[in-house]
């Protein structure tokens, strides 16, 4: 992508994907200085909106920046342009219900979603974890454990599947199956920590993390 930026310098969509990358660094917890990547890639961001604000992946970006410092009006703003600009674009679509769900809105989320599937059949596993995510907003405890196992069959070391395993189980009182999902997160993530995720993720209502510590506190973790 800086190759891409040097061959050339007002290409937004390459400034927009480096933004991107650097905002994922500050979610994921892969820098050790993740306000600065959070700060850097919405400067980003904006600059490739700047350069062209006709550019699509420039919304998006900045879109997911605004999500991630818990600016969700804003986050939705820049989806909803990001749409506009480029009506089938699944990216937009994803992160506009990445968004709803922090936002309380689950069943709107879903509803993007499904738009988001016909948009792209071959979806990756990370559609599933927001699927996952709106079901559990939703108190669909049931549903999200099938949508979970799904992804895990693609993704078997992803340990936001197995977090959110642990905390469905640990709501519906199925505290063994619960505690065997723990371990296969601890198993990946020894330090794993609620704290740090209640810190990062932008949960415009705290209720709705409360749903998901509840239930992992319910299988055993502090």
């Amino acid at each position: 992508l800086n190759r891409a930026t040097e061959l050339a310098p007002d290409y937004a969509a390459a400034h927009a994907c480096i933004a991107f990358t650097h905002v994922m660094d500050y979610a994921n917890g892969w820098s050790d200085n993740p306000e600065h990547q959070l700060q850097s890639g919405l400067e980003l961001a904006q600059r490739a909106t700047k350069m062209d604000d006709e550019e699509p992946l420039a919304h998006f970006a900045l879109g997911v920046g605004h999500m991630w410092n818990k600016e969700l009006d804003q986050s939705m703003a820049e989806s909803q342009r990001c749409l506009e600009l480029e009506p089938n674009s699944a990216d937009g679509y994803l992160a506009l219900a990445h968004a709803l769900i922090f936002n309380s809105e689950p069943a709107a989320a879903i509803d993007r979603l499904e738009t988001y599937i016909n948009l792209d059949p071959l979806y990756p596993d990370l559609m599933l974890h927001f699927m996952a995510e709106a079901r559990i907003s939703l108190r669909q405890f049931e549903e999200a454990i099938t949508i979970l196992k799904q992804r895990l069959e693609r993704n078997p070391s992803s340990e936001t599947a197995y977090a959110l395993l642990a905390s469905c189980y640990g709501n519906l009182d199925r505290i063994e199956e619960g505690k065997a999902a723990l371990a296969a997160l601890l198993k990946l993530v020894p330090d794993f920590s609620l704290d740090w995720k209640q810190r990062v993720l932008p949960f415009k209502n705290l209720s709705d993390f409360e749903i998901r510590a509840n239930g992992l506190h319910k299988v055993g973790l502090p």
